[in-house]
């Protein structure tokens, strides 16, 4: 079994020499694996843009589902995986804190959650994250390359996440061992909800691929054909189908990012990040800005 090691740091930027240079660059699935529902041995091999959401009190770890790396300091995943730790009786008393981790080539890679935002008539959250074990060693970080689009009927795509071998893991103050599994679940697009497919579990753009999930996978980035970030995974059955919620609707929301410190002084979408270079969106030219409905909700549109 493959094992990833990490020291937890405050602020690991401290550490870093006057002069350092961190790099930010954009990832894609190199090839889409073959269709079927694969497991990953190489915990590194998504480079680090592929996230577990986990959270822990003084003495155990839980992990919650599977998250992706999309800029400096932003991940996302589905609500349902934040909405699951906030009923919590220790979130709520402030006992509880959220964490993510990632594999690289050089080790693990541990974020702090530092806001979650829950976007409305949606299955998406936003957690803006910093890092708290030390740099890679080429000072580069990895981030998801985005994609405005939306896929092809029986177009071919990815989904990928973490599932853990325990619902929960004893911490200590020394050290946290956590056992986790990489999924890839490759399949065809079957049907595509322009409108979203209900009003409770997925009220926004969505749509269906013919292959299965497994608990846990909740929140994971979805590739398309192209190897683009198109959505998260929402929802699945352990024999098919699986629903994707789209992230285009979502390119021109504000967020707020505190890492790296000083890198942002506003609240700035993920198409205003890509024009500032923070964020690789393909296809964010064709998403026409929110505006306010009759109904006092906010739309976009595909242009």
């Amino acid at each position: 079994m493959e094992k990833l090691t990490g020291v937890v740091r405050n602020n690991p930027t401290r550490n870093l020499p006057d002069g350092t240079i961190m790099s930010f660059e954009g990832a894609r699935l190199p090839s889409l694996p073959r269709e079927g529902f694969f497991e990953i041995p190489d915990l590194s091999s998504f480079e680090g843009i592929c996230l577990a959401v986990c959270s822990s009190t003084q003495d155990t770890t839980f992990v919650h589902g599977s998250a992706a790396l999309v800029g400096p300091g932003i991940a996302i995943t589905a609500k349902h995986v934040i909405q699951s730790l906030q009923q919590t009786a220790e979130w709520r008393d402030g006992a509880r804190s959220l964490f993510l981790i990632s594999g690289r080539p050089d080790g693990l890679i541990r974020w702090g959650a530092t806001r979650i935002e829950m976007l409305h008539e949606s299955d998406i959250a936003i957690v803006s994250v910093k890092l708290t074990t030390d740099f890679p060693k080429d000072r580069t970080i990895k981030v998801c390359e985005v994609s405005a689009r939306v896929p092809s009927l029986n177009e071919i795509i990815c989904l990928a996440g973490f599932r853990a071998a325990a619902t929960k893991f004893t911490t200590s103050p020394e050290q946290t061992k956590i056992s986790l599994n990489l999924y890839t679940s490759t399949g065809s697009v079957k049907t595509v909800y322009e409108a979203g497919r209900d009003r409770v579990m997925l009220p926004s753009p969505c749509f269906e691929v013919e292959t299965k999930t497994l608990l846990g996978m909740s929140g994971g980035p979805v590739f398309d054909h192209q190897g683009r970030v198109i959505g998260v995974i929402s929802t699945g059955y352990d024999e098919g189908p699986s629903y994707v919620s789209l992230l285009w609707p979502f390119l021109h929301t504000p967020l707020i990012s505190e890492w790296p410190e000083g890198l942002t002084s506003q609240p700035m979408s993920l198409v205003e990040r890509a024009n500032a270079n923070l964020a690789f969106i393909e296809g964010a030219n064709r998403v026409e800005k929110q505006i306010m409905t009759e109904t006092g909700k906010f739309a976009v549109r595909l242009l």
